[in-house]
């Protein structure tokens, strides 16, 4: 009797869970902080969107304060010449963004590009890994980036290495 009881008692808090969960699963990520997004080619048609910068609302809060913290982590380390690292991604996507738009090394590819932190990501889709190579070192040539991540799928058969839109 006593089990039956906690359960009963418990009912409420499961029903206002699981109502919850239909909510949460249906979030469209978003890019909340208005990071530098931008696609840089579309030559492979099957290659998925990248989540990159967005994220779902319920995450807003939990991410603001990691922004916070790191982003002022870098200044007070020294490290940067602004007091927020996330300051910098808007000059470094103006910089780099033309210069990595005209590169032949997009031929042949499906790339989606992000500023996050002084970091720069790549992802999406080519058919030659050296490509790849060449837009890494033209970003890395930017004296206020930090490191260029790619996340790439290398021909058709490759695993997606990044979270895509759902």
């Amino acid at each position: 009797m006593l089990s039956f009881l906690f359960r009963l008692r418990l009912l409420p808090w499961a029903m206002a869970v699981a109502s919850l969960a239909p909510t949460m699963a249906q979030e469209i990520p978003q890019n909340l902080f208005n990071d530098p997004f931008e696609q840089l080619s579309s030559d492979i048609a099957n290659c998925p969107e990248p989540v990159g910068p967005r994220l779902p609302e319920s995450m807003r809060a939990s991410r603001a304060h990691l922004r916070i913290e790191r982003g002022t982590t870098c200044w007070l380390a020294g490290r940067c010449r602004l007091p927020n690292s996330y300051r910098y991604d808007p000059e470094i996507a103006a910089a780099l963004l033309p210069r990595l738009k005209a590169s032949a090394a997009l031929k042949g590819t499906s790339l989606w590009v992000y500023f996050w932190s002084r970091n720069v990501f790549i992802q999406g889709c080519a058919d030659d890994a050296q490509k790849i190579k060449v837009l890494e070192a033209m970003a890395r040539e930017h004296p206020d980036v930090f490191t260029v991540v790619p996340a790439v799928r290398i021909g058709e058969g490759a695993t997606l290495p990044y979270e895509r839109m759902p």
